[in-house]
């Protein structure tokens, strides 16, 4: 269950198909809505107030259907001017906002990189058998092919992955989902690693809870 603090992701429309997300704290949880407050104007919102919200449940990047309408609250008084108060009501069951559907692991507490492309190092923010995802700043499109270069152990592990989701999180970073399609050419050893460095996670992981168990 979302709580305050906690992060989600509103989808804008676009023409194309990239997703761009648009980043809010979560302030309250009242009776069984979430209440976000935001400076930002939706004008863009259908007469429904119908949307897609993205948001991170343990190992998985999340979307679900979701209503958003004004919230109007009797301690709304001292609300900060310009700041408008919004209720989100999450309808129906949440599904996998990325299409692999193998085994995912967070990397992100472990600080891991990947070479991506032409930028160097990026975060690596999780990884499975079939594909990794990173949070890089250039823009690809959905199906690019992508250079990629992992780091495990002293080991570097190389080959090719397949944009498969695109989420735009605001105006300097956008999450790749990546798909691996490493041909198995001669040097090419993606697949590899990416089942290597996932086993090596989720020992990491176990590790972490045996000892704050």
């Amino acid at each position: 269950m979302l709580s305050q603090g906690d992060l989600l992701y509103i989808q804008r429309p676009t023409q194309n198909q990239q997703r761009v997300l648009i980043p809010l704290d979560i302030v309250a949880n009242e009776q069984d809505q979430i209440i976000i407050e935001t400076s930002q104007v939706f004008d863009w919102l259908p007469e429904d107030g119908q949307i897609l919200v993205y948001y991170d449940k343990r190992r998985d990047f999340l979307k679900q259907s979701a209503k958003l309408e004004i919230h109007v609250h009797e301690e709304d008084e001292d609300q900060v001017d310009g700041v408008m108060r919004y209720a989100i009501q999450l309808l129906g069951e949440a599904v996998s906002a990325e299409s692999r559907q193998t085994f995912r692991v967070s990397t992100v507490i472990s600080g891991r990189t990947a070479k991506f492309d032409d930028e160097g190092h990026v975060p690596l923010v999780d990884v499975s058998a079939s594909g990794y995802a990173v949070i890089a700043t250039k823009e690809h499109n959905v199906g690019e092919i992508i250079k990629t270069v992992l780091s495990h152990d002293g080991r570097e592990f190389s080959g090719t992955a397949c944009v498969q989701s695109i989420c735009k999180l605001d105006d300097q970073r956008i999450r790749y989902g990546m798909f691996c399609v490493d041909k198995r050419q001669p040097g090419n050893n993606l697949n590899q690693g990416l089942l290597t460095i996932s086993m090596a996670v989720q020992r990491e992981q176990l590790r972490r809870l045996s000892r704050a168990s």
